[in-house]
């Protein structure tokens, strides 16, 4: 197996890429970079020394690589090609299980991870579910209120109409007793004006 170095940041391997080589990490550590749907980069797991990636090109190398593998810090790598592996799966069957031990682990490590993933998201949406709820409570409180002012508006309004035309014969009445009134006023000084006149007549 050959060596190769890699700088800190530099990407080993690319998702969606394809590849006949694994690789074991003498030295340094590396990033498991998964791309979510939105674009968003999650790191599923970081690996160091003895540890290995990009497996599964072992096995079928036309399946593109699962995710990106970025360098951490300065590593080393020591890299198996896949003739190699199927050179030593032919003579030693021992090595195989090794590789297979590897895969079968990360596979238990990624259904772990979901199991963690699916808990988190439903957490996550439970509080979102919870805070949703309290807005709606304190919406329909606000919205009762505005209901109980306007059913008080309501009422003062019908009682406006009741009690209206009321006011307005009130105020008619009112009118009148005064217009009578000043009518009175008129004739009693009228009847005084003419018994002036008659006291001055029978005087003359």
């Amino acid at each position: 197996m050959r060596k190769s170095a890699y700088k800190a940041g530099k990407v080993i391997i690319k998702e969606g890429d394809t590849g006949s080589e694994a690789y074991i990490i003498v030295d340094g550590e590396v990033e498991v970079i998964k791309k979510a749907l939105d674009g968003t980069e999650i790191v599923l797991a970081k690996l160091g020394e003895n540890q290995m990636f990009g497996e599964i090109c072992l096995i079928d190398e036309t399946l593109p690589r699962s995710a990106t593998v970025k360098c951490v810090t300065d590593v080393v790598v020591a890299i198996i090609p896949k003739t190699t592996f199927i050179d030593k799966f032919q003579a030693t069957p021992v090595s195989v299980k090794s590789i297979l031990k590897v895969l079968a682990k990360r596979l238990s490590d990624t259904n772990d991870m979901f199991i963690q993933l699916h808990s988190t998201l439903h957490d996550m949406v439970r509080v979102e579910v919870g805070k949703v709820m309290d807005d709606n409570d304190s919406l329909l409180k606000e919205v009762k209120q505005k209901d109980e002012k306007i059913a008080e508006l309501e009422v003062e309004i019908e009682q406006l109409k009741i009690a209206g035309p009321a006011k307005i014969a009130k105020k008619s009445t009112s009118q009148s007793q005064k217009l009578d009134k000043d009518r009175s006023m008129k004739l009693s000084l009228k009847d005084l004006d003419m018994m002036a006149k008659q006291h001055q007549e029978k005087n003359d």
